[in-house]
């Protein structure tokens, strides 16, 4: 993905809502403890197998604790704009 390019970044939030569940991405508190265990841009990162593909580390989940790394993969169209 181009950050630079308006279209890749709306693809790229699309992808990305698609892929969480609200209650992991966004804080429901501004308190630091909360937030420690949200994802920053610093959790997102090109994924080391696949340059076109994006790892989103997710640093606490309900259900898994210790946090799930989501990629995000492009597809072939229709599927992926």
């Amino acid at each position: 993905l181009d950050f630079t390019s308006p279209h890749e970044v709306a693809v790229f939030a699309a992808a990305f809502w698609g892929q969480c569940r609200l209650g992991e991405i966004l804080p429901n508190s501004a308190n630091a403890t909360v937030l420690a265990h949200k994802p920053t841009r610093a959790h997102v990162s090109r994924s080391h197998r696949n340059k076109r593909s994006t790892t989103l580390r997710l640093p606490r989940m309900k259900t898994k604790k210790s946090g799930e790394d989501v990629l995000l993969v492009p597809q072939k169209p229709p599927v992926d704009p």
